[in-house]
């Protein structure tokens, strides 16, 4: 941190600060990342991986790296396995790339149903602004519709495995 600092203190006289001053900002990210995730994974060589699985998918989204390093620890913290993280990123980041609301709010929504195994109201609402069609979902498997179907969500009758129909629906062909 003391030598970086030093020399991007020569590097700011010289007038080339300002594009190795982010480029060292990037690589203490990086550093900081790969910290992150070998706390999450359990290892330098899982979260090593994890990082490189996010950078080719990075390459392929209108994602930064950041954005998608940010949405993968809320998933992990969460409880979704290493595994899962990829796929549910992807569900998220179409959703995120239509509707506009951020990948990591979304990351957290997603978490945090899955650790409940439940959806609340609050969440019902930030997926119908997200663009899933959660309501659409809940007919479909319940026969129910609006004030029956809040009665079912104010009980704890509506389940995690409810959203994952409607990431489904929604990322799905068509």
């Amino acid at each position: 941190g003391n030598i970086a600092r030093s020399f991007q203190g020569q590097l700011l006289a010289l007038g080339v600060g300002a594009g190795v001053g982010g480029m060292l900002k990037l690589a203490a990210n990086a550093e900081t990342l790969q910290v992150q995730f070998e706390v999450l994974l359990g290892s330098a060589e899982a979260a090593k991986n994890k990082i490189k699985e996010l950078k080719e998918f990075a390459a392929s989204t209108p994602f930064q790296i950041s954005e998608l390093g940010d949405a993968t620890k809320k998933l992990l913290f969460y409880k979704v396995s290493a595994e899962e993280v990829l796929p549910v990123l992807r569900q998220l980041g179409d959703v995120a790339s239509l509707s506009g609301k951020p990948i990591g709010e979304l990351a957290a929504l997603y978490g945090k149903a899955k650790k409940n195994q439940r959806l609340f109201m609050d969440d019902i609402t930030q997926l119908v602004e997200a663009g899933i069609p959660i309501y659409e979902v809940l007919n479909e498997q319940t026969g129910k519709q609006g004030e029956e179907i809040r009665k079912m969500v104010e009980a704890g009758k509506v389940g995690f495995p409810l959203l994952v129909d409607a990431l489904n629906k929604a990322t799905g062909a068509g």
